[in-house]
């Protein structure tokens, strides 16, 4: 209570001290203690009180007008000086100290909003620019998209562009020399809190491996990168907000491609969890048992059960983002590429809650899909993206990254041989028959093949590629 009457009195003193600069009479009482001016002074004034007799410097005199007769009154209603009580001291030292946090506190609040004002406008300014047609002497590497010229001239680290149709996820794609620096640096490399989606290092852009994964954070408080992502997982809505966002675009600097989404699940990347699942290292299968094996366990994880199968010679995208219910934890959402000639219609009414995993999110009461058609796409159409612009003054080499390198490993008789939802043991569906054919032996290229094995997969497996702790 003694607090908040120091602060009122506070502010009478400053709005007294304002009359001040209306040349009105300063009373002193307010600033020494009832102590009385001397009529006698004239460029000094005597101050008496009643335990002894005090001098001040200079204190204008009633009816100066001068710039410095101002700043002395201010100075004396608002600072602690030498004539103040303990007390008075105290409560304009609180005061100030209270103004002061509240200005730098101002500060930062003022600047995070701006700092999210301005990356917006710099992701915004960075799409304008993938649509412009770069000039014709534009200098950039054979084979890329021209859409992506100007992006390469701005940085060289460009090797794609991810987005999710009506929702805030539209952004480049870098990929630097390792996981670290684009955590906490944007696209034009400038030291940046939000970051910008980034490929794995150990990804090969040019010929896309089986497994691509793309990081990006979670920005819970402005809703930028991949935050987006948590419209699938959380809350009673996500299957219907999977219904009505089944696809996502991906294209390299090589090509232009779209993705079936078929799970979504959390994890841990912390070895000593139960909940851990290494899905960021494993971007090549050595042999078909591995390939099963993962894809089944991403399939068990997901929330969904959703029927787009996965075949040996397909290409699966990675989104991972960090997520906050335990240290530790990331969402992820896997999509399969539209495969060349296949339809972007997805029927999302087939897709369901998968009653076999404990990470059930979504709620009984969502509404049901139907088919889901891009816009301007029609149901019999094919992987096509009739809206993006249209370039011809240099051509593209799309077809030399078609082929990953798991399937340069499958022989052409074995293509057809896919996993999907049906096949997943954690998953109930109707009683049918268990596939007799088997999954086609796959092997890193240039090596001898890998017999297929008839016991069933142990949960060891030895990642053939470089083994890496995930940043948060």
């Amino acid at each position: 209570e003694k607090a908040t009457l120091h602060a009122f009195d506070m502010l009478r003193r400053i709005i007294s001290g304002a009359s001040i600069f209306n040349c009105q009479r300063l009373p002193i009482s307010e600033i020494a203690n009832d102590l009385e001016p001397n009529p006698e002074a004239s460029s000094r004034l005597m101050f008496s009180s009643s335990e002894e007799e005090k001098e001040i410097d200079y204190v204008p005199m009633e009816g100066e007008n001068t710039l410095k007769a101002k700043l002395v009154r201010f100075a004396f209603n608002m600072f602690p000086n030498k004539y103040d009580e303990t007390g008075e001291k105290v409560r304009k030292s609180v005061f100030l100290t209270a103004l002061v946090a509240l200005v730098v506190s101002s500060c930062f609040v003022l600047s995070f909003f701006l700092g999210i004002q301005q990356n917006k406008n710099l992701y915004v300014g960075l799409e304008n620019l993938k649509n412009e047609k770069p000039a014709a002497d534009a200098v950039y590497p054979e084979g890329y998209l021209e859409q992506f010229g100007l992006l390469y001239q701005e940085n060289k680290d460009i090797s794609g562009w991810i987005k999710i149709d009506n929702s805030q996820i539209n952004y480049p794609v870098v990929q630097g020399e390792d996981n670290d620096f684009y955590l906490t640096h944007n696209f034009y490399k400038n030291k940046e809190r939000h970051g910008v989606p980034f490929m794995d290092y150990r990804n090969n852009l040019d010929k896309l491996d089986f497994n691509t994964v793309l990081h990006g954070h979670n920005m819970k408080s402005d809703n930028q990168m991949f935050s987006d992502l948590e419209n699938y997982y959380k809350g009673s809505q996500a299957l219907t907000y999977y219904r009505k966002h089944p696809l996502i675009s991906f294209d390299t600097v090589y090509e232009e491609m779209n993705w079936k989404i078929f799970a979504v699940f959390t994890c841990s990347v912390d070895e000593n969890d139960s909940r851990f699942f290494n899905y960021y290292n494993m971007l090549n299968p050595s042999s078909n048992e591995e390939f099963k094996e993962f894809i089944t366990e991403a399939r068990s994880r997901s929330i969904f059960d959703i029927p787009v199968d996965v075949q040996a010679t397909d290409n699966i995208l990675t989104l991972s983002t960090c997520y906050y219910e335990y240290d530790n934890q990331r969402l992820v959402v896997m999509a399969r590429k539209v495969r060349s000639g296949e339809s972007m219609v997805v029927d999302v009414n087939l897709a369901s809650k998968n009653s076999g995993t404990t990470q059930n999110n979504s709620s009984s009461s969502e509404q049901s899909g139907s088919l889901y058609i891009p816009e301007g796409v029609n149901s019999n159409s094919t992987n096509t993206r009739p809206s993006w612009p249209s370039y011809s003054s240099k051509p593209s080499s799309s077809s030399s990254s078609n082929q990953s390198s798991v399937s340069s490993a499958v022989s052409s008789d074995e293509s057809d041989v896919s996993i999907s939802s049906e096949q997943s043991s954690v998953v109930t569906l109707p009683e049918e028959t268990e596939p007799t054919e088997s999954v086609p032996v796959v092997t890193e290229p240039e090596t001898p093949s890998v017999p297929t094995q008839t016991e069933e997969p142990t949960e060891s497996v030895v990642p053939q590629t470089e083994i890496i702790t995930e940043n948060p």
